[in-house]
């Protein structure tokens, strides 16, 4: 028996894709929704419309089967095969990049927004266009948690400078990081040492300690103390630190640290981490030295990780200490506290943008790292987002002069019944005193949607069932829908005519119909969904006569819990 293989398409656009056999099907296992997020980079995002255009088009090739493991399922064109009856289904695409198109179909005018697809179950109505994806725009937010002692006062213990444990590496040369330290840990600490002379530190040169190559990040330490801070976010990059010798014998500790390994890429398992090349020190009078190739010993990973005191049997094996005092600027700091359960099924949070750069865990689990001190350049956004044409990691790009990540997600198969275990450990020193619990919900929705689109693809039900209800004739919806156990409590916005804007900002055009906000309330305020009919027929008003219109609306969701009739009666 021989196992059989089939090659499949990873990436943005598949619909080239061919299997190396006639007999197999057309797979496309990796639809790339977005790109990586890296600490320090603004963030890349893939339009919606972009997506649907990259599946449409698979399918429109002949695709067999896509993968929607990568995002959540959306109304997409993968599902217009839900009528099995159908003697005829088609396809119609315009991949032009700025211009429209109007194409005859089978007798029917197709219009065709640029870089879209059209589907036509029936071969003569469009079910779908890639352009004019309908979906509710969901704001979430972060409600701190009110529990009771929910965050208590913090302990900390200080992580011991260089070599702490008796299991430790030399050799007369600088070890490659992950091949030291077998992916155990972040940390690898390189220690040497110097003899200096008085005549060396004579005049006044100020000593320098080199170091050709080195990522992601690296402290540097002599005689124990903290001589600078080095971070590269992009690249490996060259070290050129002042420091400050004592005659006699000087110690050399070299914290390198990873922020994760390279995942994808040419040869990437080759890519190295840690120190390489040179380490010289320079203005010494006698000349500088290279330390490369002297002897290294080499201690991998933290005491503290050693000895798990992010575990509660760990925590309670060392001596903490409870007396902090701000600023928090102490290099290399565990801290410990407590905090309460919050109630509820929502997600938990938890804020760590108050801090430098670090890892965190909750009750002995990770959650990974944080960097909030390394914020992301201001030159490096889109000034605009277009989903026309092929996108790249380079388009779309949002969040200059912010952190890369402040919110952590706590899942809550991690919490206790009562009180839980949070041990932080910070590189850099941070601010312990904001970190704090929060849940998040969904506190805004938002709906725009054109009265030129087609309905909704659950709307072709009705026509299956009703064969003398022709699809043309059905009217796309505003559809709203807030998480379980919450109602719609207000209305931010609404405009039936030609509003402008999106969620962060609608305002009215010059188009209006004067009873949006009232028809709106009263098909929504209460429920957890409603859905309004994108027609002037809704309104009792044509408007603007002979325009395209569409309906925005920006509601406010509230737990039902809080929300008095009072609060459902009020805009």
């Amino acid at each position: 028996m021989f196992a059989s293989q089939i090659n499949t398409c990873n990436g943005f656009y598949c619909d080239w894709f061919r299997p190396n056999n006639i007999s197999k099907p057309t797979m496309w296992t990796e639809n790339w929704t977005g790109w990586f997020h890296k600490f320090g980079a603004s963030i890349p995002h893939r339009p919606v419309e972009d997506i649907a255009f990259a599946a449409a088009r698979f399918f429109e090739k002949g695709g067999s089967f896509l993968n929607y493991y990568m995002a959540h399922i959306y109304q997409a064109p993968g599902k217009t095969n839900q009528r099995s009856s159908a003697l005829c289904c088609a396809f119609v695409a315009n991949v032009d990049t700025s211009q429209n198109a109007n194409v005859t179909f089978n007798g029917n005018n197709v219009s065709l927004p640029a870089w879209s697809v059209s589907i036509l179950p029936d071969c003569q109505n469009v079910a779908f266009n890639s352009a004019q994806v309908v979906a509710q725009t969901s704001v979430p937010a972060m409600r701190p948690s009110i529990e009771p002692n929910s965050i208590k006062s913090w302990e900390s213990y200080q992580e011991p400078v260089g070599l702490w444990g008796n299991i430790t590496i030399s050799a007369n040369n600088l070890l490659e990081q992950i091949n030291t330290t077998l992916d155990g840990s972040d940390y690898l600490w390189y220690t040497t040492s110097v003899n200096i002379i008085a005549e060396d530190l004579q005049g006044e040169v100020q000593q320098q300690l080199t170091i050709s190559s080195t990522r992601d990040a690296l402290q540097i330490y002599i005689n124990g103390n903290f001589s600078g801070n080095h971070t590269f976010a992009k690249s490996s990059l060259s070290v050129n630190q002042s420091i400050k010798l004592i005659i006699g014998h000087n110690e050399i500790a070299l914290l390198s640290m990873t922020v994760g390994l390279q995942d994808y890429g040419y040869r990437y398992d080759r890519v190295s981490a840690g120190l390489s090349g040179s380490i010289n020190l320079k203005g010494l009078r006698s000349g500088d030295k290279e330390l490369a190739t002297q002897q290294w010993r080499y201690q991998v990973g933290l005491k503290g990780e050693a000895l798990k005191i992010y575990t509660q049997e760990g925590a309670n094996s060392i001596l903490w200490t409870s007396e902090l005092q701000a600023p928090w600027t102490q290099y290399l700091t565990w801290y410990k506290t407590s905090f309460a359960t919050p109630s509820g099924s929502d997600p938990v949070s938890i804020y760590l943008g108050s801090m430098g750069k670090g890892q965190a865990w909750v009750n002995g689990n990770n959650l990974g790292r944080f960097w909030p001190s390394l914020l992301i350049s201001e030159t490096d956004c889109s000034q605009t987002c277009d989903y026309r044409g092929k996108f790249t990691p380079k388009k779309c790009r949002t969040d200059c002069g912010q952190q890369s990540q402040q919110w952590y997600h706590i899942p809550r198969e991690w919490l206790q019944p009562n009180q839980n275990l949070l041990v932080v450990f910070d590189e850099l020193g941070g601010d312990v005193s904001k970190i704090y619990v929060a849940t998040k919900t969904v506190a805004t929705i938002c709906v725009h949607v054109l009265e030129s689109y087609p309905p909704q693809l659950d709307s072709w039900s009705q026509f299956q069932a009703q064969p003398k209800v022709q699809p043309m004739l059905l009217t796309p919806e505003a559809r709203l829908e807030c998480q379980d156990n919450q109602v719609i409590s207000s209305i931010n916005f609404a405009s039936f005519g030609n509003p402008q804007g999106n969620c962060k900002a609608f305002h009215q055009g010059n188009c209006h119909a004067k009873n949006s906000v009232e028809v709106v309330k009263e098909a929504c305020i209460g429920k957890q969904t409603c859905s309004i009919l994108v027609s002037s027929a809704t309104f009792d008003t044509e408007p603007c006569a002979g325009i395209s219109k569409s309906l925005a609306i920006k509601a406010q969701c509230q737990a039902i819990s809080s929300t008095s009739l009072k609060t459902k009666l009020e805009i």
